[in-house]
């Protein structure tokens, strides 16, 4: 597992607006609708959706103003006007894992924030080798 990633989004590539000018590559700042400002806090990442369904992450909202947003991450890509902004917050977003033993997120902290009802909750394990391996994950829930 060493040199392995994880990563834990919850209400991962939600749909809350679309940009309003065309975007360039290489653009932080994105002129987006007012269901986009509505929607987002800083910290909290954005994406974006061209042709449909290809997905794109844009980087972590830095800033937000009257009708824009700054990522902390220059685009990769161009689009134009319309085109889907979705959003998420990572409560991990890159945990490298560098001893090979079990890793216990929260076990020592007595409260936390509450997740809606019907809230996705996304666990990504990324394998950066060429070694197979098992990975189980147990996720417990205390009310």
């Amino acid at each position: 597992m060493i040199n392995d990633e994880l990563e834990i989004e919850v209400s991962p590539n939600t749909l809350i607006g679309a940009l309003i000018s065309n975007m360039s590559t290489g653009d932080t700042k994105l002129y987006v609708s007012q269901t986009v400002i509505d929607n987002l806090k800083l910290g909290n990442y954005v994406g974006l959706y061209q042709t449909g369904t290809t997905y794109i992450e844009l980087g972590r909202v830095v800033e937000i103003g009257e009708n824009y947003v700054v990522t902390d991450t220059p685009s990769t890509v161009s689009a134009n006007a319309g085109s889907y902004i979705s959003m998420s917050f990572k409560i991990i977003p890159y945990m490298y894992i560098n001893s090979p033993s079990r890793i216990e997120i929260g076990k020592d902290i007595p409260t936390g924030q509450r997740i809606p009802a019907n809230t996705i909750i996304r666990v990504i394990y990324k394998n950066n080798n060429s070694t197979n391996k098992k990975v189980s994950i147990l996720v417990e829930y205390l009310y």
